[in-house]
């Protein structure tokens, strides 16, 4: 049975993110969190999903995944590359942005509300951008900080923790890309073997909602909770109530059969 975690934080943070959940789980697992790269320069995710990979790799197969956000994006390509090392699968509202573009070329109701959650992320992810190009990277900062968590919440940060998103800005701004290039199909994360948890917040932006209904139809397998009056960084500010959701399912989790892994094709 997997006695090892690995949890992969969100944008503009770190492995620490997760610290409240090492401690609650300390007693049964040990949990791997590595800072993902983070780097401006990047044209893919693969870099943060090598690092996913080296983390699954020293805690031992398998383990249980566990993503937020961007780190929820990134567990979903290390789960499908790596389906042997993974004994379940746990994203509070990962952001694969890519699934929304492919989604806005099909027909009906379903579609047009990916094409408008995909108008929505390259809107913010377009205004970032300029303010951050104009020199404006504290403005960039605050932006990000509040679509995520609300208007005023920049001004709840510590001087030290807004200095430190600032500082990010140039990985957010190459993780919204990334997430908006990468390929993968459906049809491709639909194959997924393991156990699935979706969590989201209630009171969360609508492209992570529509992503975990595209997600949901695709694995059937897959849990979903959505708490109420919880936002998008729950596993920050409701850190408590979502690492027993955490705890609950990797206790109920039991061995399965292998299976193969999924290429991205050259």
């Amino acid at each position: 049975m997997a006695n090892a975690l690995v949890c992969l934080h969100a944008s503009a943070g770190s492995g620490r993110q997760w610290s409240a959940l090492a401690a609650a789980l300390g007693d049964r697992y040990t949990v791997h969190a590595p800072d993902l790269g983070g780097a401006a320069t990047r044209a893919s995710l693969d870099e943060d999903v090598a690092i996913a990979e080296a983390a699954l790799a020293t805690a031992g197969a398998p383990a249980h995944l566990v993503g937020h956000s961007y780190g929820g994006a990134v567990a979903l390509l290390a789960a499908l590359r790596n389906p042997r090392a993974v004994a379940s699968l746990v994203m509070y509202e990962p952001v694969p942005f890519w699934l929304l573009r492919r989604d806005a070329s099909g027909a009906g109701f379903g579609s047009e509300r990916s094409a408008q959650a995909w108008r929505e992320v390259r809107s913010v992810a377009d205004g970032l951008a300029g303010e951050f190009a104009a020199g404006r990277a504290e403005r960039a900062a605050r932006d990000f900080v509040e679509y995520w968590s609300g208007a005023g919440a920049w001004t709840s940060l510590g001087a030290r923790q807004q200095q430190a998103v600032v500082q990010r800005m140039p990985g957010v701004l190459a993780n919204f890309d990334c997430l908006s290039a990468e390929s993968v199909p459906l049809a491709a994360i639909a194959q997924l073997p393991m156990p699935a948890m979706w969590i989201g917040g209630a009171v969360s932006r609508e492209p992570p909602q529509r992503l975990g209904e595209l997600l949901g139809a695709a694995l059937p397998q897959m849990v979903r909770y959505t708490l109420p009056a919880v936002g998008h960084m729950g596993p920050v500010t409701h850190a408590g109530l979502v690492n027993s959701l955490v705890r609950g399912f990797v206790d109920a989790q039991r061995p399965r059969p292998s299976v193969v892994a999924w290429r991205k094709a050259a």
